[in-house]
């Protein structure tokens, strides 16, 4: 009967077994959790074993658990900590050993000794030597990354405490600040967050708590210099996560259902197209926003009604004719009907070719401005075309003005046309207040400008509005961007910018540093004169004092620097009124400047040179991940409501849609997000959405989860594996066989959101 009993004993361990090895081809097994009578009994046998401290019982359960032929050692070692009954701590590392191991079974069945000590389990060992004291059970399995091990500590009700962020000022992380202990465990806690064994299984939501978590690294990453690298990595993971997530999607219904979800978003974005991918653009999640599901809801919502009958050449032509020949008459109609009219406008695409048209429009009347003949024919044609670049600039402020209500300071400037679109508009102002305070001037009109004072209104505006079409005609790299050759150029050249002005920077604390000094050496010698055989020779101004130094130095940069330029000219003295040769300081002088070429020219130079290398050649790697991600943000800002209609159209459509908005009161106003659907602060909220949305989650795990054990490769793994660097394998292995807890979690958040 006993050696009966022990054949069904070791028959049951046997289906405990971790998985002797990974497969990277071809399909597996999917081993389950089951606590069934059989287990229970096991896990109480165990238990007696235990207590009793029968050494070779409890060594053979271990043993056989295990299942590894190399394992003598370990199970010593775990057979003297989990008999150790006098305080929790060798059953605490007993509890952490098992995590590591990675076997479920042998974790459930350690897990039944803490009914001495409850509430131990769930914290760290205080006095171990391999485990950190604030290295808790869920934190291990999470940086194991262990599926069914944090499953089951989860199920007991293990947590891990949000960690403060870097930039917390409280009390609790000033003590904490200098720490060393306090910022491991800041970084191993968020380690954990991050894993995707946590995420799935501990968040209700797996996508938003990555965008959110993200964010916070991000911010950590800023304040905590030291671990950027650390927190880089982290961030990467999330990246390659959320990659994975939205790849588990089938079809365009499961990805719109995800990307429309409202949760997390700010209130003016609720109501906007796919709130969810606005937070992971604010979030740079690259490899989310560049995987093929997402672009092709992306692009579909891009088309929007042209994408039916797309491919034939007269619709399509037809199209592209209203949109550039005749928008201004369409974008009139579309404007003074608040929308009613010319439907067409709704589609994204539409209001990018017409935006295009017109700005094309705007710069070409520029260059048409400067070459108007001074008649009174060419007057009054220069007058008309003043006008309406004054009328766009003030439509383009004000959609600048919407977006910076929407999105606030800091996500407003995070992109660089939007900065550059502040400054440009900014110089646009400066010159029409010069140009407004030349008429106004008393000045008589036609006298000639050899007799304007320096700081003449017409002439600053003349500088001022020059470098306004300037920068003007530069803004066409913005429409470029979309083209897929051309702007992944685009694209790289502004990935590089960042370290151009790191050069431009080091450069003048260079040039400054030189100018001092060279200053100081030749600064006494300022308009010297020395005659020598009746010539007389003068000290140049190159270096007389410091600005001119500093320009100096600057065009020598350039080649523009003679010899001649720091020659020391001392003067005449002595009985014979000879010319004085002060050598030394010559020398000294020349030194400098070349010591100056050599640091700037052959050192910084063609330092700066393979910096940019080496930053467009990672930029390069990451080409189409650059290119579909900075689309995203371009499609998202023709999804907005308020670029219906291009400048200068658009100061008639804000007037009219708002008047419409406000008189149809659906519409509260609450800043800065300006005009608001009342259903968004209403506490009603829409059940069937969440449903769907929670029952795609589950439907998408159990795909993620299947994925780890049968092998093969889709155009899906294909694409995604380019934009993203793999880790190492999740253990999946002995997830519960009847409901998983990221099911139950799903569940109980639809039942809890659902109720009245």
């Amino acid at each position: 009967m006993a050696c009966q009993q022990h054949g069904s004993m070791h028959s049951i361990l046997k289906k405990l077994h971790l998985p002797s090895g990974i497969k990277e081809e071809g399909g597996e097994g999917i081993p389950k959790w089951f606590l069934g009578r059989d287990i229970i009994a096991l896990m109480r046998e165990f238990r007696q074993h235990v207590i009793a401290k029968r050494m070779s019982k409890v060594k053979d359960f271990i043993k056989k658990l295990i299942n590894d032929d190399d394992t003598e050692p370990i199970v010593e070692y775990l057979c003297e900590l989990v008999c150790d009954r006098k305080t929790s701590e060798p059953s605490k590392e007993a509890l952490l050993t098992s995590i590591l191991i990675g076997s479920r079974p042998l974790v459930e069945f350690i897990l039944q000794l803490f009914a001495e000590f409850p509430g131990e389990e769930r914290n760290g060992a205080a006095k171990s030597d391999a485990f950190a004291p604030y290295i808790t059970p869920l934190m291990l399995a999470c940086l194991c990354n262990n599926y069914a091990i944090v499953e089951c500590l989860l199920l007991r009700d293990h947590r891990i405490d949000l960690p403060h962020r870097a930039d917390c000022i409280c009390s609790i992380c000033g003590k904490i600040a200098h720490s060393v202990n306090g910022r491991h465990q800041r970084l191993d806690t968020y380690r954990s967050l991050s894993s995707e064994s946590y995420l799935w299984l501990a968040t209700r939501d797996p996508l938003l708590s990555a965008i959110n978590l993200a964010e916070d690294l991000m911010i950590c990453k800023s304040y905590d210099t030291e671990h950027a690298e650390i927190y880089s990595q982290l961030i990467l993971k999330l990246q390659n996560f959320l990659s994975d997530f939205i790849q588990q999607c089938r079809n365009v219904e499961e990805i719109d259902c995800i990307l429309n979800q409202r949760e997390g978003a700010s209130l003016s974005e609720c109501d906007s197209v796919f709130p969810r991918v606005r937070l992971a653009l604010d979030a740079n999640m690259k490899p989310l926003l560049s995987h093929m599901n997402v672009q092709i809801s992306l692009r579909a919502r891009w088309l929007g009604a042209w994408a039916e009958g797309n491919g034939n050449l007269g619709r399509d032509m037809g199209r592209f004719i209203r949109h550039t020949l005749f928008y201004p008459i369409l974008a009139l109609l579309h404007s003074i009907s608040a929308g009613f009219f010319v439907k067409s406008f709704e589609v994204p695409y539409a209001r990018y070719l017409s935006y295009t048209t017109s700005y094309l429009i705007f710069i070409f009347l520029l260059a048409v401005l400067r070459y108007l003949k001074r008649s009174t024919t060419g007057e009054t044609i220069q007058l008309i075309i003043e006008a309406y670049v004054f009328i766009y600039v003030m439509g383009q402020i004000l959609s600048e003005f919407l977006e910076f209500s929407r999105r606030g300071i800091a996500k407003y400037f995070g992109l660089w046309w939007r900065f550059f679109d502040f400054i440009l508009l900014y110089v646009f102002v400066v010159s029409f207040i010069c140009w407004s305070a030349a008429k106004m001037s008393p000045v008589p009109k036609g006298l000639h400008r050899k007799h304007w004072i320096a700081y003449d209104p017409s002439i600053l505006f003349e500088i001022f509005f020059g470098t306004a079409c300037l920068m003007a005609f530069w803004r066409i790299f913005y429409f470029i961007q979309l083209h897929r050759t051309l702007g992944s150029t685009v694209i790289s050249i502004g990935r590089c910018v960042g370290q151009v002005f790191s050069y431009f920077g080091i450069m003048a604390i260079v040039i400054a540093s030189f100018g001092l000094g060279i200053s100081t050496l030749l600064q006494p010698y300022e308009d010297a004169v020395a005659l020598q055989d009746g010539e007389s020779k003068t000290m140049t101004s190159s270096f007389a004092n410091i600005i001119l130094s500093i320009r100096s130095l600057f065009w020598g940069f350039f080649g523009y620097l003679n010899y001649s330029e720091y020659i020391t000219v001392v003067g005449n003295a002595g009985p014979k009124f000879e010319p004085t040769n002060h050598y030394i300081t010559h020398v000294a002088s020349e030194l400098l400047v070349a010591i100056y070429y050599i640091v700037t020219v052959i050192t910084l130079l063609n330092l700066m040179i393979s910096l940019l290398v080496k930053k467009a050649d990672e930029v390069l790697e990451n080409e189409d991940v650059e290119w579909k991600f900075t689309r995203a943000h371009i499609y998202f800002e023709f999804f907005e409501d308020s670029a219906a209609v291009p400048p200068p159209f658009n100061l008639i459509y804000f007037v009219t849609s708002y008047f419409r908005k406000i008189c149809s009161g659906k519409y509260s106003f609450i800043w800065p997000d300006l005009l608001v659907t009342k259903k968004l602060i209403q506490e009603s909220q829409e059940f069937v959405s969440i449903t769907d949305y929670h029952k795609v989650l589950i439907n998408i795990f159990r795909r993620y989860h299947t994925t780890k054990f049968y092998h093969y490769r889709t155009i899906q793994n294909i694409d995604a594996d380019t934009k993203s660097k793999k880790e190492g394998r999740a253990l999946m292995a002995f997830l519960n066989e009847r409901k998983s807890v990221f099911s139950r979690n799903q569940t109980h958040s639809t039942r809890s959101t659902t109720t009245p």
